[in-house]
C-alpha cells in the first residue's frame, strides 16, 4: 500500500470536508517509472490500447492492464493526503483518500455523478468572465480551467486524465495505518 500527497487547492479542500468530494481528475503528464511523458493517446500499434513518448522522446506502447500500475497517484487501496500548499508534510494534513478505483478517460467525457463527485457546484460565477455560469457540467468546466488552462490543458484541448475515486477519512493516517494523535 503506497501513501503518496496529491496537490489540492483551498477550494477542493472545502469540499472534501464538506463531503461534497469523492473524485478528482489530473491530467496524464508523467508515468512512475517513465517519469515526465508527452502525446499520450490511444495506441495505433495492433495489440496495444495506449500510446506515449517518453522524456527521451521514444514513443511507448502499452495495453491497458499494463499503464494502470504506472499511475503516479496510485491504485485501488493506495493512500492520497491532500497537501494543501506545495510543501506542506504529511503530518500536517489533515485528511486521507484511500483510492477506490482509478481509470484513463478524457475530461470531457466526465458524467453525471461524476460531476456530483468532483464536488462542482450548481452554479458559480467564472473568475475570468464575472458572468454566472449554471450546471455542475459547465461550473466544472470553469473550474478545470481555472486550474488547468495556463497549461495548456484547458476544458477544450479535452486532456486525457486519471479519473481518481475515493472514499475521505477525515483524519490523517499514518502509513501503518493507525491513527495520528
Amino acid at each position: 500500500m503506497a501513501d503518496r500527497p496529491i496537490l489540492m487547492s483551498g477550494p477542493m479542500v472545502r469540499a472534501l470536508l464538506d463531503g461534497r468530494k469523492t473524485q478528482t481528475r489530473r491530467v496524464i503528464t508523467r508515468l512512475l517509472r517513465f517519469g515526465k511523458i508527452t502525446e499520450f493517446g490511444p495506441s495505433d500499434t495492433r495489440g496495444y490500447d495506449w500510446h506515449f513518448r517518453d522524456k527521451r522522446m521514444l514513443w511507448n506502447d502499452l495495453r491497458h492492464q499494463e499503464l494502470l500500475p504506472y499511475c503516479p497517484y496510485g491504485q485501488p487501496g493506495d493512500r492520497l493526503w491532500p497537501s494543501e500548499h506545495r510543501f506542506m508534510r504529511r503530518a500536517d494534513s489533515r485528511l486521507t483518500l484511500q483510492l477506490t478505483d482509478v481509470r484513463v478517460e478524457r475530461v470531457q467525457d466526465i458524467k453525471g455523478s461524476d460531476l456530483m463527485d468532483e464536488g462542482a457546484p450548481p452554479y458559480l460565477d467564472d473568475p475570468e468572465t464575472g458572468e454566472r455560469v449554471f450546471g455542475t457540467r459547465n461550473t466544472f468546466a470553469v473550474i478545470w480551467n481555472a486550474i488547468n488552462a495556463k497549461c495548456g490543458y484547458g476544458w477544450d484541448a479535452n486532456p486525457w486524465v486519471w479519473a481518481l475515486s475515493f472514499t475521505v477519512i477525515r483524519a490523517n493516517i499514518d502509513q501503518i495505518g493507525e491513527r495520528d494523535g
